[in-house]
């Protein structure tokens, strides 16, 4: 069922992926073993899923995948991988440590060194010599549907509409005139005319001519456009006759003139573009698409594949998608296989259609192996939902009298002999179990994924109050009475919205769950109606009025804008005296929240209590009023400046050792410099003069013993610093380029916050201890704040909102992991939690397993939130696409519903591994 002309794939020998001492040889050799499977599998099959729980190394295997395969085919034709905007710098930079480790160190094998994210430089790569072609080309999602920018492709073709048309002789006359306020400013009217009258190839010796400093290497535009533009039969009127109507001369409305002739010239090159894009002459042996689940949903991602054949409705599709038999072969990445239900799926498979097949004959065999495969999969989600439906209707008295596996006998039990629908149910799961064993032996071929077996060991859960040192996480936190009124209040409103049908698609009550988030939170869902969740859409405003006068008096009830009493909200507390917990101890910890005011009222209050505690704790060791804070800075910064004062014996004995250590790693004489000043900034810092060198004294000799004094897991901060160091140079330079950047970068001094309900600045500090990540902080921050997550510095506290739960690593120096708010869907859940449960993570390291703390407040809405997502998790692979969002009376039964036994699930659920 091959798509590829080509001579068969084979693995490449000379691909070793336990070239590296980041992760373990085991899994090395699970990920070999799985990437040598999808090279031999791609010889027989136009594509498959790999679909490797989050944390295995899907990356590596992919890129250890692309590079036997660009190995196979001589590297003629690029590999592309498509990857999503978030994980942008993400993909190049773990090309460059694979290249590093895992390829011989005579590869001739080249990556671009970044995602390009525009169509025109996309396709311009095609025309590179052998010497400079780059064999696996990175793409981000949705760059071929982007807007055309290049203003040298839209000279091109505009040069195209001018070409052979006797009726615009005067408009090509005077179009370089115009061309700088046109297109682009860089378009003087000598180098337009110059451009205008020669062919393409010719274009980059122009530049060279008129712009001699500016270096240009390549040539400005992809040189097979012109075929592009032949190839579809374009229309070029509506563009023709828009340059037709720009000015004549120069005139009193010129500006006005202009301007509108600039938005039609744009938009009529963007309608030829969009119409020619499908049309260009290249082609590649792999597609490699990261995060495949969006391919179901996004019009961005999946148009590009879309091929009237493979529809199911024909009549919708108008064309096909820029990308249809570009590609031999496809391979797809997404953790989450199960997440997009089974028809879902089906569409997904049903993407491979769009690869280049060598004869129809196979594509027919394809289309023929999926149809079944889907009658399969159809047959399969029946029985499953037929045994969930007859779960549901379970009550614990109906099985606790029941033995173990009671589900496993031909049989049913005595005890159950008299009840019918336990009966029925012994029917239904003995034909689930058939329907999985048929479904895994039709998926298997296409769908991989590994899962690792120690989930217990790896993690440990800990539910409700459960976050507080005294919590059984048998219940949910409670609510102090001096706060119940705002509660009560709010779940009286949330059942009026239920009761009037206003939930959901009408007016999800966002505010209930806000409220149970923080009071900032709830504050925010009514005064901002949109832009208070990342990645979510707001609410409608509700007209009812009963609904308005509880919300009213529940803001009324709420504490006002105190700094001093925000921790009166009950997960608020418990979250911070968590994260303050973990800190004591030496651990970092990373919280996630949807609610951006939530966000914000955690990094003030986790880094209110860091300063409360670093004052008291210097207080004591100083033996001062704790109120006097003026009097103890001046005391820790007066320590400072001795103990680490220029020409201190203390500084420079750290300075020579530290600089010993990193000369020994391998760095070099710059990165030795940025290594030594960090540790320096580092030190000198309150936090640490306060928790490591008080304890001891306040002198030199105090800050020596702080270098050797051990935390939690018996690691002194140069054992840290020393394997911080170890893990540096097992990276990339251009990874280890952004390390040390984000160690010369990441702030170490506190700073004021403003109250914006005040408008001033307030006495708050924040301390550098906290940062937080959310859609407001640029990427290249937040990639900065990832970087320096992953070392022994700060930021200690991570706050961060959906922008930080897919593709990225924050597993080196963190294993406490707080899920503040909730979610529905248990997928968002693991996909969190798999920025720390990763190979080589530090639980792994140090032999103790991921905290995970999932809090919820007894009665509000995210007990119920919490109840439906536990329960989900346990069907979710069972059950293909259970719903992601859920109503609120579909979700009051989920959360009623009797666990189902974990033996159960295991052998109910699909078994795709290798």
């Amino acid at each position: 069922m091959s798509a590829s002309k080509d001579a068969p794939f084979e693995w490449d020998p000379r691909v070793r992926l336990d070239g590296s001492s980041v992760i373990s040889v085991d899994a090395a050799r699970r990920q070999e073993r799985t990437a040598r499977e999808i090279v031999d599998r791609l010889n027989n099959q136009p594509g498959l899923i790999l679909a490797d729980e989050v944390g295995l190394g899907k990356t590596f295997v992919a890129l250890a995948v692309a590079a036997s395969i660009a190995s196979s085919t001589r590297m003629r034709r690029p590999i592309v991988v498509m990857v999503p905007p978030a994980l942008m710098s993400k993909w190049p930079q773990e090309w460059r440590t694979f290249a590093q480790y895992c390829l011989p160190s005579d590869t001739k094998l080249r990556a671009t060194s970044t995602t390009i994210n525009r169509p025109a430089p996309f396709l311009k790569l095609f025309d590179d010599d052998a010497a400079h072609r780059s064999h696996i080309v990175f793409l981000a999602h949705g760059a071929l549907t982007r807007q055309l920018q290049d203003p040298y492709t839209r000279l091109a073709i505009v040069q195209a509409a001018f070409h052979r048309s006797r009726n615009l002789v005067d408009a090509r006359r005077r179009f370089p005139r115009w061309a700088s306020k046109l297109l682009h400013r860089h378009l003087d009217r000598s180098l337009t005319e110059d451009l205008l009258a020669a062919p393409l190839t010719d274009w980059q010796a122009i530049l060279h001519k008129h712009k001699p400093d500016q270096g240009i290497g390549d040539d400005p535009v992809y040189l097979a456009l012109a075929q592009m533009i032949r190839d579809s039969d374009v229309d070029l009127k509506p563009l023709r006759q828009a340059l037709a109507a720009l000015p004549v001369k120069q005139t009193s409305t010129i500006d006005e003139r202009l301007r509108v002739g600039r938005a039609d010239v744009k938009a009529e090159i963007q309608a030829v573009w969009d119409a020619i894009v499908s049309f260009a002459p290249f082609s590649s042996p792999l597609l490699i698409l990261d995060e495949a689940h969006h391919v179901r949903h996004d019009g961005k991602i999946s148009g590009l594949f879309q091929s009237a054949e493979a529809e199911d409705d024909a009549q919708a599709l108008e064309t096909n998608g820029p990308l249809v038999s570009k590609f031999d072969h496809m391979l797809f990445l997404t953790a989450t296989p199960f997440q997009l239900g089974h028809r879902e799926l089906i569409r997904v498979l049903s993407r491979f259609d769009g690869v280049r097949w060598p004869d129809q004959q196979k594509r027919r065999e394809y289309d023929k192996t999926l149809r079944h495969l889907e009658g399969t999969l159809d047959a399969f989600q029946a029985s499953a939902q037929r045994v969930q439906k007859l779960w549901s209707r379970l009550a614990i008295s109906d099985v606790e009298q029941l033995p173990d596996n009671w589900w496993a006998s031909e049989q049913i039990p005595k005890p159950a002999k008299n009840n019918a629908g336990l009966q029925t149910l012994h029917r239904a799961i003995g034909d689930l179990t058939a329907r999985v064993d048929a479904a895994e032996r039709e998926l298997s071929p296409w769908v991989i994924r590994h899962v690792r077996d120690n989930r217990v060991d790896r993690r440990s859960t800990h539910a409700g109050d459960a976050i507080s040192a005294n919590g059984s996480g048998l219940e949910g936190l409670t609510i102090p009475p001096d706060m119940l009124l705002p509660f009560m209040l709010a779940a009286r409103a949330r059942t009026i919205a239920l009761d009037q049908r206003l939930t959901h698609a009408q007016a999800r009550p966002f505010f209930a769950e806000g409220i149970a988030s923080s009071f900032e939170a709830y504050r925010d869902t009514r005064k901002n109606r949109s832009d208070f969740l990342d990645g979510m859409e707001a609410p409608a405003a509700s007209d009812d009025q009963h609904l308005a006068w509880y919300l009213d008096w529940v803001e009324k009830t709420l504490p006002q804008h105190d700094p001093s009493i925000a921790n009166g909200h009950p997960k608020i507390r418990a979250t911070v005296e968590r994260a303050i917990d973990a800190w004591r101890s030496d651990d970092k910890v990373l919280i996630f929240c949807f609610y951006k005011e939530t966000g914000r009222t955690l990094r003030r209050e986790v880094s209110a209590a860091i300063e409360r505690t670093l004052i008291q704790s210097a207080a004591n060791y100083l033996n001062v009023d704790a109120s006097d804070k003026s009097a103890i800075a001046t005391r820790i910064e007066r320590t400072a400046d001795n103990v680490l004062s220029v020409d201190s014996l203390a500084r420079r004995s750290i300075e020579q050792d530290m600089t010993s250590l990193a000369q020994r790693a391998g760095l070099e004489d710059a990165e030795v410099d940025a290594f030594v000043g960090s540790v320096i900034r580092f030190l000198r810092t309150e936090s640490f003069i306060v928790r490591y060198v008080f304890p001891h004294g306040i002198g030199i000799d105090a800050l020596m013993q702080s270098m050797e004094a051990t935390d939690s897991y018996g690691r002194t901060l140069r054992g840290r610093l020393e394997q911080f160091l170890d893990r540096l140079t097992s990276l990339s330079q251009a990874q280890r380029n952004t390390a040390l950047e984000a160690l010369n970068h990441i702030q170490t001094g506190q700073y004021r916050t403003v109250d914006p309900a005040e408008g001033d600045a307030s006495t708050t500090m924040i301390l550098p201890n906290v940062r937080l990540a959310n859609g407001d902080v640029r990427i290249e921050t937040r990639n900065m704040l990832v970087a320096a997550f992953n070392m022994p510095f700060f930021p200690e506290v991570l706050v961060s909102s959906s922008v930080l739960s897919e593709g990225v690593d924050l597993h080196w120096e963190c294993r406490t992991v707080i899920h503040h708010d909730l979610d529905w869907n248990p997928s968002t859940l693991e996909q969190r939690t798999g920025r720390l449960d990763r190979i080589g993570s530090l639980s792994e390291k140090v032999g103790r397993p991921i905290d995970i703390y999932e809090p919820y407040t007894s009665g509000l809405q995210d007990e119920k939130t919490y109840k439906v997502v536990k329960d989900r998790a346990r069907w979710f692979s069972i059950v293909m696409g259970d719903r992601g969002d859920l109503d609120e009376e579909h979700a009051d039964l989920i959360a009623d519903r009797v666990p189902m036994p974990e033996d159960l699930i295991s052998r109910l659920t699909l078994n795709l591994s290798l």
